[in-house]
């Protein structure tokens, strides 16, 4: 009994020895903690600061680029519609046009029997003055046939192939056609020059000027072209004269074919 007793004596002590240890150093640590808080926050906080920095450096460059990107991508989008407005005025445009020349050529070429054809080369992509037409032999096109522009009489088919045809244009180089003259239709022969112009000689004696017409001579008269220049000489019993075609040949996109043989002569 007596032992027992020295025992929880002995557990009493220790355990009131560890209790005051602890509360010890728990005074201690109280005592230590503020200075130690104040001595890591002094030296933290200049590495808190640039990190900080840092971190606002990186959000406002990040905010610059994104900016500049959103920016770039605005520019793009404003470029792509104004590049979509400007191909559908084009377009417009374009078609206006189409339709202008169309509703020309048909007006000043209501024939019986005539066909309405699209250039499909000219000059620069097919053989010199010459174009060629998406009409042909299976839409009864065939050698011979006379070709009006939208403003002109230019040329007569060369040769028909099935779905195509080739037009030599009156212009050509070594081409010779008949032609008459200015409000008196004076009879002359006309010589290809090339590229819608032409050249024609007539006696000196004969007013021809500037902007007086050169037509087919027929009943219709169809134009052929212009007269541009007058060359005379009181010495030339001759006076030459160059006259071109009353649009650039080159710019032709749609033709008349229609048969010689509607064409009567004024003979």
């Amino acid at each position: 009994m007596r032992e027992q007793h020295k025992h929880a004596i002995k557990v009493f002590l220790v355990r009131s020895v560890l209790i005051a240890t602890l509360l010890f150093a728990l005074s201690y640590v109280d005592s230590i903690r503020e200075p130690l808080s104040r001595a890591t926050t002094f030296v933290a906080a200049p590495f808190w600061a640039g990190y900080q920095y840092a971190i606002d450096k990186t959000s406002a460059i990040k905010n610059i680029f994104v900016g500049k990107q959103k920016l770039a991508e605005e520019n793009e989008m404003l470029y792509r519609m104004l590049e979509t407005a400007r191909i559908h005025l084009i377009q417009s445009s374009t078609l206006q046009t189409e339709n202008a020349e169309l509703k020309t050529l048909l007006k000043r070429h209501e024939i019986s029997g005539g066909m309405l054809g699209a250039v499909l080369s000219r000059p620069y992509y097919s053989p010199y003055d010459t174009f060629i037409i998406d009409i042909g032999a299976a839409d009864g096109i065939e050698a011979g046939n006379i070709v009006f522009s939208e403003m002109a009489l230019v040329g007569i088919v060369e040769v028909a192939y099935k779905k195509t045809a080739r037009v030599k244009l009156f212009s050509s180089p070594g081409m010779e056609i008949e032609v008459s003259v200015g409000g008196r239709r004076i009879p002359a022969l006309a010589h290809g020059l090339g590229g819608g112009s032409f050249q024609m000689k007539l006696p000196y004696d004969i007013s021809i000027k500037e902007g007086d017409a050169v037509f087919y001579p027929s009943l219709e008269s169809p134009l052929i072209g212009v007269v541009k220049v007058v060359k005379s000489k009181q010495a030339n019993p001759l006076q030459t004269i160059l006259f071109q075609t009353p649009k650039n040949i080159w710019e032709t996109r749609f033709v008349m074919v229609v048969p010689q043989f509607l064409f009567s002569s004024e003979e």
